[in-house]
């Protein structure tokens, strides 16, 4: 359990414990998602999830069709 009134701020990068609660409720939500998937492959799907959930206010269909077919489209 977190006391909320304290700050839990790491100085040098500014993470914030409410930023690890964040994507914990985050990945909650998405893993139910995931068919039927084995525990070897947790790792990869919170993976995907934390790469989805760090580049949420980027256009990332941009960024797979700028890795697909090496351009962006107008």
């Amino acid at each position: 359990m977190v006391k909320q009134s304290r700050r839990f701020v790491k100085k040098k990068t500014q993470n914030h414990i409410n930023s690890i609660e964040g994507f914990g409720c985050h990945a909650e939500d998405i893993l139910p998602n995931y068919d039927d998937f084995s525990t070897c492959h947790l790792r990869m799907c919170l993976k995907e999830i934390e790469y989805g959930y760090n580049h949420r206010q980027e256009n990332i269909f941009k960024l797979f069709l700028t890795f697909y077919y090496g351009y962006v489209p107008l």
